[in-house]
């Protein structure tokens, strides 16, 4: 194995979790809060939209992609870089929680209010209610584990180097 293997799969592992992570943060900084000022019909409206065309390849790519090079930078670094695991496993629990807490309580979240959007305005402002409450808090944690993720792989690609 080339000794720069691991570190260059750890460095793309770290890229794909940070691209998630700022993908998250703007939801948490910028994108939440604007839709919070434009009312719940208007947030619920965006909201489907968005979800309408998040899930894209480019998307699934850097979301399914994060765990997969972190899993094998895991693996890469033990066999080249044992220095470097503790951090890369580290790293790849934050991923993995990121997407444990995306499929735990956003996408469920996220399939309600489709739904909702399309049952009159009383069902879109207690849809919204729920956006603006639980989908918002599991945003901020997952922006959390993401951001982390992305710090430890970082770490652990640096050592593997």
């Amino acid at each position: 194995m080339p000794g720069w293997l691991p570190g260059a799969v750890l460095g793309a592992a770290a890229l794909a979790s940070g691209l998630l992570a700022g993908l998250l943060w703007g939801f948490a900084c910028a994108v939440v809060p604007g839709m919070r000022r434009a009312g719940p019909d208007a947030a619920v409206a965006v909201f489907r939209g968005v979800n309408a065309v998040i899930v894209r390849p480019v998307f699934l790519l850097v979301l399914l992609g994060a765990p997969v090079l972190a899993a094998a930078g895991v693996g890469l670094a033990a066999a080249g870089a044992p220095v470097a695991v503790p951090w890369a496993a580290a790293g790849l629990a934050g991923v993995l929680a990121t997407l444990a807490v995306t499929s735990a309580v956003n996408v469920p979240i996220n399939d309600r209010l489709a739904r909702a959007a399309l049952d009159g305005a009383d069902a879109r402002r207690s849809a919204w209610a729920q956006v603006d409450g639980a989908w918002h808090r599991a945003n901020r944690a997952r922006t959390a584990t993401a951001t982390a993720g992305t710090a430890l792989l970082l770490v652990a690609a640096q050592l593997a180097a």
